[in-house]
């Protein structure tokens, strides 16, 4: 706390603000209120959103314009799910 709050540590973290990103989280885990110079600036807030509109139902299946091959029926017969 007393190295942070020297004028050349202030000096240091204006010059390197890449510094702040390993000093940030040691004075959370430390338990030390960060100075100014290591406080990050508030971000914009994210602008409002309309509500979504209600999803449409999907259409009705259409009906194949030709009947399925022999092999695709068959699989379908024999086809379990794993889970269920």
């Amino acid at each position: 706390e007393t190295l942070l709050a020297t004028p050349e540590a202030t000096e240091f973290l204006t010059a390197v603000p890449q510094a702040g990103r390993i000093l940030r989280p040691l004075c959370r885990m430390l338990g030390l209120t960060p100075p100014a110079c290591l406080r990050l600036p508030e971000r914009p807030r994210p602008p409002h959103q309309k509500p979504r509109a209600e999803p449409r139902a999907a259409p009705p299946p259409h009906p194949p314009a030709r009947p399925l091959p022999a092999y695709v029926r068959a699989a379908v017969r024999a086809w379990k799910p794993k889970f269920g």
